[in-house]
């Protein structure tokens, strides 16, 4: 019964009072006699110890992802809460970390050390057909703790472009709208603001380049990015139909469908910035965007990430 709280070693205070409590016990239910009682109640705990190892080994990226995505789902499974699953050390996994090659790789590369104030980042690497999870990294440099942040797989981030081929274009091809010789004109799909003495409206969206190309095909728009088509694209697709391709389709758990605030103002990021631009909210995952890409090489399947094949209990029983 919870084996750290009650450690002799790292909690000798616990591992009495609980000592206490079973001899109380064991008294009661008449397991030990009245003398035996007294001898070992409430007595200084005595242990002996010849060597006591103090290493203390810590949890690779990929580990931690295996906990948390355990304890997720027996959540999940069991509707019990994470109070109830702060140990599970008791459980053994087969987890789909097979290429360890690919870890090791994306490990050294975040540990380099880089001139001046570096940005963070965090790697993951999926295979398409299976949805095993193969690498994960979750922040640069040394780990030197477990359990801690993973800002691949729990912190999110706006994901600018990137959204754009699963959220506008790939959806908008699945539904017959558009194909990669579809013309659509790259120029402001709206202006914004009143033309006053010191301003005057300004073209929205802009692209990157800041110019615009006219009419342009769906597959030059993609290779320059153009914000101008994607925003086009995205409202022949409908923005309510390109959330539910990226939430109920593609796994994506992170996207704000509805959010009210302290202040009563609310959110949401079913909109022509979220979804055609990539400016949500507070944003998604490396993981989730990876799960989705993993869709184009695997003819269109998704698979959610599996960092675990299964849990079994120490005797073995698959739960």
């Amino acid at each position: 019964n919870a084996p750290t709280r009650y450690d002799p070693v790292q909690n000798p205070e616990n591992n009495q009072e609980r000592r206490d409590i079973i001899l109380q016990e064991m008294l009661a239910q008449g397991y030990i006699t009245q003398e035996e009682f007294d001898s070992a109640y409430d007595k200084e705990l005595t242990l002996n110890l010849t060597e006591i190892s103090t290493a203390i080994t810590t949890n690779s990226w990929y580990t931690d992802t295996v906990i948390e995505d355990v304890i997720d789902d027996l959540m999940e499974k069991y509707g019990v809460s994470p109070e109830a699953l702060r140990e599970v050390k008791g459980l053994m996994g087969d987890t789909s970390d097979n290429i360890p090659g690919v870890r090791g790789i994306f490990e050294k590369a975040l540990k380099k050390e880089v001139s001046g104030v570096p940005a963070e980042s965090a790697m993951v690497v999926c295979d398409p057909y299976t949805g095993d999870l193969l690498g994960i990294v979750g922040g640069r440099g040394e780990k030197t703790e477990s359990r801690i942040l993973n800002l691949a797989a729990q912190a999110v981030r706006p994901s600018g472009s990137s959204i754009k081929p699963i959220a506008v274009y790939g959806p908008a091809i699945e539904e017959n709208l558009v194909t990669w010789g579809t013309v659509l004109d790259d120029t402001p799909v709206m202006w914004t603001g009143e033309k006053t003495e010191e301003e005057e409206p300004q073209p929205w969206p802009k692209n990157y380049t800041l110019t615009y190309a006219g009419l342009s095909t769906i597959n030059n728009s993609i290779i320059h990015s153009d914000n101008t088509v994607s925003v086009r694209t995205l409202q022949k697709l409908g923005e309510r139909k390109s959330y539910e391709y990226l939430t109920e389709k593609m796994g994506f758990y992170s996207l704000i469908e509805k959010a009210t605030l302290n202040d009563g103002s609310t959110l949401t990021d079913i909109g022509l910035a979220s979804l055609a631009l990539g400016q949500q909210n507070y944003g998604i995952t490396v993981r989730e965007i990876t799960s989705a890409y993993c869709t184009f090489p695997n003819n269109g399947v998704y698979n959610k990430t599996r960092s675990y094949l299964y849990v079994s209990d120490s005797e073995g029983n698959i739960i």
